[in-house]
C-alpha cells in the first residue's frame, strides 16, 4: 500500500504543478479573476517603486478590477531587473495602462503537463523495476543438489 501512496503523492504533485505558458494579452483591459503577468515599463518601476520596490521589471497576480485606464492586481510575486524574486501574499496595487509595457496571461498547458506526468510515470515506473518492489522479478534459478554417487551419504 505504502507503494500505491508513493505513486499517488507523485502523480498528484506533477497534476498541481502542472505547466503554465504566459500569452501576449492583445487587449488594453484585462478581465477580473485573470492571472497576469506584467511587465512594467520605466516610468511604472519610477512610479510604483514605494509601492513593490525598486528595480522591478515584471509583476504576476490576479486582476481584482480593472477599468480603461487603470486595473487592480492581488500579487503573487515580483521579479526584478537582475533575477530576484520576491513572493507575495495577494497584496492590492493599482496599475495604470501607461506603467505597463506588456500584459500576458497565464494559461495552463495541457501538452506540457502532459509531458511532465509521462516522464514522472517512467521515471516512477523505472525505479520500481529497478528495486523489484512488487515482487514481479524472475526468481533466481534453484540448483539441484550434487548427487555424488552412491555411496555419498
Amino acid at each position: 500500500m505504502t507503494i500505491r501512496r508513493t505513486a499517488a503523492v507523485f502523480g498528484a504533485s506533477a497534476l498541481l504543478s502542472g505547466c503554465y505558458t504566459y500569452s501576449y494579452v492583445p487587449r488594453d483591459v484585462p478581465i477580473p479573476g485573470q492571472l497576469v503577468a506584467l511587465d512594467l515599463n520605466d516610468r511604472g518601476r519610477l512610479d510604483l517603486e514605494q509601492r513593490i520596490g525598486p528595480d522591478v521589471a515584471r509583476v504576476e497576480g490576479q486582476v481584482a478590477d480593472a477599468t480603461d485606464t487603470a486595473f487592480t492586481v492581488r500579487i503573487s510575486r515580483t521579479l526584478g531587473l537582475y533575477g530576484g524574486q520576491s513572493r507575495w501574499d495577494g497584496e492590492s496595487v493599482t496599475f495604470r495602462t501607461s506603467q505597463v509595457r506588456m500584459m500576458r496571461e497565464r494559461r495552463f498547458s495541457t501538452g506540457r503537463t502532459a509531458v511532465l506526468v509521462s516522464t514522472f510515470a517512467v521515471a516512477f515506473g523505472a525505479f520500481i523495476a529497478s528495486r523489484n518492489l512488487l515482487g514481479l522479478g524472475t526468481e533466481v534459478d534453484r540448483v539441484p543438489p550434487v548427487d555424488n554417487g552412491p555411496g555419498d551419504q
